[in-house]
């Protein structure tokens, strides 16, 4: 190797560790005053435009939606606004529906959907009428859609529910908007749910019983009916996998795996409380789209996947390098237990240690040893599971890969930075949040616009949030 290549790494390297250094994150606190503050729905949005995102804060009980915009300095403590919400009404969600600048907000009720129109990220008072209709809905908690419900885009459909059909309204360049089309619905699945618990109240417990009955819709597609046919040809595989096994012990996920273009499907089932294994089947779709008849391949290590990005959530399966193709990854516990004493000792000791592994894949098999690994420290697990306490998610160096987020404690979440080539990530935790790691809502987005992920944490129990927010280079004096 010649000196002007080391030379050529040690500046990669040196401009990793310098940009690390330069980030900066100025802690935020948000209370939200509220009757039940479990069911606090936040969603963060845009409001006016101005490149930072706003927290819209929808609390159903009080039927009412706070509004908190950012600032340069960060998001303030009270709301800029609080929206009184009419009853019976079903959802909220920011869609572009009137000719006026902005997004507006838009509310489906049983009488149809009404908006309010905004004014710099202000909402005005008045609701004006969108679609008038009778719509049904069932006994349900009022939400954000954040995503568009039933359409294809944000700001060209919207859906209004009858009960056998649902009318898809779309816009014309006048801002008109009529129904375009229909889909009929057909009742797909209906369950019936029953829950014994016991309150205390008084100086005796009183017994308490729910029953329900829970129907699900959905549109008359072929889709539905593909879903299904594959969904019997994965059943069938998993009987074949283990005598006597049901499709429930096995988790099943869609992903493109080996970069053609193509949906493959990825089955996992990870076995022992100790020393776990994890048995992985890899069914890689042909070049027609068909799925083989036989597994492509069956893998078998010891570890656990974790949780790999908000689409897929827990799989072992990420592609890391952007190269297309997918690395299997695994956290195996650093110390082999033999007991369940063992363990017991080591959650004693305020954390347990991993190995974060990867293997790359290249020739095809992900066999053998891994072609990285490095030391991780999480919390000790209360309820047993761990598969969540790492999560590959957010870009908190600027370098346009995701980092590793670590819980590592009740409140405190570590960050392992990512890194080029096939290293992959940094070893040690770069940063550290002071966070409730148990939360409802855990984000990575990046919320001032500055190219740098920002964490978002809404606590699981209460109205409570903690933001952390990228700040500028004070060297540069500009944002990063």
């Amino acid at each position: 190797m010649s000196w002007a290549h080391v030379s050529s790494v040690l500046l990669l390297l040196s401009v990793d560790v310098t940009l690390a250094a330069a980030v900066e994150f100025k802690q935020q606190t948000i209370v939200i005053p509220s009757d039940q503050g479990w069911w606090l729905s936040s969603h963060l949005t845009d409001i006016d435009g101005d490149g930072l995102t706003d927290l819209l804060a929808l609390l159903p009980a009080q039927n009412e939606l706070r509004i908190y915009r950012q600032r340069k300095s960060g998001f303030a403590t009270m709301p800029d606004q609080i929206v009184a919400l009419p009853d019976q009404a079903a959802w909220v969600a920011m869609r572009d529906v009137d000719p006026q600048e902005g997004k507006e907000l838009v509310i489906s009720t049983a009488t149809g959907l009404a908006y309010l129109r905004q004014n710099a990220g202000v909402f005005e008072p008045s609701p004006q009428t969108l679609v008038e209709a009778s719509q049904v809905f069932a006994a349900d908690r009022l939400r954000i859609a954040t995503n568009p419900p039933g359409g294809k885009d944000a700001n060209d459909i919207i859906p209004v529910i009858f009960e056998d059909r649902a009318a898809l309204y779309e816009k014309d360049d006048d801002y008109a908007w009529r129904p375009a089309r229909t889909v009929d619905l057909s009742l797909t699945e209906a369950t019936w749910q029953a829950r014994e618990e016991f309150w205390m109240m008084g100086p005796a417990p009183a017994f308490s019983l729910e029953v329900r009955r829970t129907i699900r819709a959905w549109p008359q597609n072929g889709r539905i009916e593909e879903k299904t046919d594959e969904k019997k040809i994965v059943q069938e595989l998993v009987d074949r996998i283990a005598k006597d096994a049901h499709r429930r012990a096995y988790d099943v996920e869609h992903q493109d795996v080996n970069g053609d273009g193509r949906e493959d499907i990825v089955v996992w089932r990870a076995q022992g409380d100790v020393n776990p294994i994890v048995t992985i089947v890899l069914l890689l779709r042909e070049p027609d789209g068909r799925l083989p008849e036989q597994p492509t391949r069956v893998l078998r290590h010891s570890g656990l996947p974790i949780h790999v990005n908000r689409k897929l959530g827990v799989s072992p399966f990420r592609d890391l390098d952007g190269d297309g193709r997918c690395e299997l990854i695994l956290v195996a516990l650093k110390t082999r237990i033999t007991s369940w004493s063992g363990l017991v000792d080591l959650t004693v000791s305020g954390g347990l240690d991993w190995f974060f592994t990867v293997r790359s894949g290249r020739d095809g098999t992900y066999s053998g040893g891994p072609d990285f690994q490095m030391d991780v420290t999480s919390m000790t697990p209360r309820d047993g599971g761990v598969f969540d306490f790492f999560r590959i998610n957010g870009d908190f160096n600027g370098d346009g890969r995701d980092d590793l987020l670590v819980k590592r404690g009740s409140e405190q979440f570590d960050v392992y930075l990512s890194a080029a080539g096939p290293r992959f990530f940094q070893a040690g935790p770069a940063l550290n949040f002071a966070a409730q790691v148990d939360a409802r809502r855990v984000d990575t987005a990046d919320l001032n616009g500055d190219g740098i992920s920002d964490l978002f944490v809404q606590k699981l129990q209460e109205a409570h949030i903690t933001v952390y927010l990228s700040q500028p280079d004070p060297r540069k004096g500009t944002a990063k």
